[in-house]
């Protein structure tokens, strides 16, 4: 249960990445990409917590925040659950753009009850991410 969701996986389109993983485990993991890691360091965890998770970040994500420009040109996209409207007791999974998501209000979020799973990084993103 401990490493349900931490998890990086590739194919020829995108790099899929679990959102529990910390901030910490990424950049330190040796066994990751070198250019994820340093994208990750140099850009997405300055001035965070070294514990902070995907997760976290994703969820608070906002329009006017330093990291929403880096996801932008990364072609980021996040699939999440959410409760299904009229039945509490089932979720629905759903995938959206990064940047249409953080223009979702946090207070809406845990309205709809929404859980981060994943973070997907397009490999065209990554290498043209100056």
């Amino acid at each position: 249960m401990d490493n349900d969701f931490k998890y990086i996986i590739q194919d020829f389109d995108g790099v899929y990445i679990g959102a529990k993983f910390s901030f910490e485990e990424l950049i330190n993991g040796e066994e990751y990409p070198p250019r994820l890691r340093g994208i990750f360091a140099r850009y997405l965890a300055e001035g965070l917590d070294p514990s902070t998770t995907i997760e976290s970040q994703l969820y608070y994500l906002t329009p006017e925040s330093r990291e929403y420009d880096v996801y932008r040109r990364l072609r980021a996209r996040v699939k999440y659950t959410q409760k299904k409207k009229g039945d509490p007791g089932r979720f629905i999974s759903k995938n959206m753009k990064v940047v249409k998501f953080a223009e979702i209000p946090v207070e809406k979020k845990k309205e709809l009850g929404i859980f981060i799973r994943e973070l997907e990084l397009s490999k065209m993103g990554l290498m043209t991410f100056i």
